[in-house]
C-alpha cells in the first residue's frame, strides 16, 4: 500500500524534521490556548 507508505513517511518526516521546533510552537500555542481560556473563564459574565 503506496498511500500508507507514504502517510508513515510523511509522519516520519515530521517528527524527525525541526522537531524542536514543532514542540516549542505546539508548547505556544497551547500556552496561548491556556491563557484565553484562563481569562475567558475569570471574566464576570452577566
Amino acid at each position: 500500500n503506496p498511500q500508507g507508505l507514504n502517510l508513515l513517511t510523511k509522519k516520519a518526516n515530521i517528527i524527525n524534521g525541526p522537531a524542536l521546533q514543532n514542540v516549542a510552537i505546539l508548547l505556544l500555542s497551547s500556552k496561548e490556548f491556556i491563557q484565553s481560556v484562563f481569562s475567558w473563564l475569570t471574566v464576570p459574565r452577566v
